[in-house]
Parts: C-alpha cells; sequence; structure tokens
C-alpha cells in the first residue's frame, strides 16, 4: 500500500487525536470504558499501517539540544516525526541521514538529558 504524505499526515494526526481522547475519557470514566477500547483498536490498526514504512536514522539539533538520534518516516524528500516534519520551520537543523543509532549516541542522549 503506497501513502503519500497527506496520508501519512491524516493517519498521524487521526493517531494523535485518539490518544488523546482515550486519555480524557480515563480521566473522566476510569480505566476500560468502551469509548477507550474502540479508540486503542483504531489506533492498533493505524500501527499496522504506519509502522509498515520504511524508517530512516537522522541526526540533528533540535532546539537547545546538541545532536539528537531519531527513526524517522521518509515519504518522497520530506521526514516526518510521528504527525511533525523534521524541518527548520519546527526546529531541526543540521538534520543529516546516518546509517544506525550506535550504542555510543544512546549513550550521549542519555547523559545529555541529564542537565533537562
Amino acid at each position: 500500500m503506497k501513502i503519500t504524505a497527506a496520508d501519512y499526515k491524516i493517519y498521524a494526526d487521526l493517531k494523535h487525536a485518539n490518544g488523546r481522547a482515550a486519555h480524557q475519557d480515563e480521566r473522566n470514566n476510569g480505566i476500560g470504558t468502551d469509548l477507550q477500547d474502540s479508540l486503542n483498536a483504531e489506533n492498533a490498526e493505524i500501527d499496522k499501517i504506519l509502522s509498515a514504512l520504511q524508517t530512516i536514522c537522522i541526526s540533528c539539533y533540535c532546539g537547545g539540544r546538541s545532536f539528537y538520534f531519531e527513526d524517522v518516516v521518509q515519504i518522497g524528500k520530506t521526514m516526518y516525526r510521528g504527525a511533525e516534519k523534521v524541518n527548520k520551520g519546527n526546529g531541526y537543523r543540521s538534520v543529516k541521514v546516518i546509517a544506525k543509532i550506535t550504542d555510543k549516541m544512546r549513550a550521549d542522549m542519555i547523559d545529555d538529558s541529564y542537565y533537562y
């Protein structure tokens, strides 16, 4: 199944909205309502669709953080991290595609998170 960038954005936004609605229902009515079950089932279907997409590893600056390493979905030339585009307008700078995220990169992220 070929997914366009517009389709991806719709699925990602729907998944986010479903998660917010399920959490709101949980706050109002407790755990395990029919609404939560149906929203979670719909999100599971969306996850199946989105998990079939190929991901790439990138390294970049994000906001005030030093290098940030992330798996993102690439559709055409556009990269997405969740529902958010990876571009300068959203705070990502010096975006580079890397072969894979190494253990040293993960350790650097953990060390960096201590300061935030």
